[in-house]
């Protein structure tokens, strides 16, 4: 059984920058690369190669116990931690529904920490989520307070107007919590 660490608000997820152990030089392909024992330095368990994997920020919808979270562990996602981004988004409640969805644009001034949860889950996977997005949502690269960078649910900038900007608030939960 595969054990998942609880997200633990106030810190933060960072990627190590060293490649991961391998026995294969650079340029295998990572079928050919021998799995590891354990934990490697990512933090990826036996049986999956750091190469096999994604890392995605989510920041709405798809939190943990939130009505799309389901779309993450249905695929065996797993829960690498709370995050918060670097302060240079805008936070917004976006207009349709059923489920309600937030957008974060970022923006070179006036932005905040948005906090967020990093998941983890197999690349084979990652298309199927990315094609059930609808616009104007999307995944980019986001940045989080550490300073690296992730794919992450990002929304386009037109997508906001008529939406309820939350950017104070700084969570979805917040919004959530608030709306009633």
């Amino acid at each position: 059984m595969r054990q998942v660490f609880p997200a633990q608000p106030g810190r933060s997820f960072s990627a190590p920058t060293a490649a991961p152990p391998e026995s294969a030089p650079r340029g295998t392909p990572p079928a050919r690369r021998r799995r590891c024992h354990g934990r490697n330095a990512y933090g990826v368990e036996a049986g999956r190669d750091a190469a096999d994997t994604v890392k995605v920020a989510v920041c709405g919808a798809h939190l943990s116990g939130l009505p799309l979270n389901w779309q993450l562990t249905q695929r065996g996602a797993r829960l690498l931690g709370a995050v918060q981004s670097a302060p240079k988004y805008k936070f917004y409640a976006l207009a349709g529904g059923p489920v309600q969805r937030p957008g974060i644009v970022r923006v070179a001034e006036g932005g905040a920490a948005i906090d967020m949860e990093v998941w983890e889950l197999l690349a084979e996977h990652f298309g199927s989520i990315v094609d059930g997005i609808p616009a104007p949502l999307g995944i980019g690269k986001v940045k989080l307070a550490d300073g690296t960078w992730v794919s992450g649910f990002v929304c386009e900038a037109i997508g906001v107007e008529d939406g309820t900007e939350i950017t104070q608030l700084g969570s979805w939960r917040g919004w959530l919590a608030q709306k009633g």
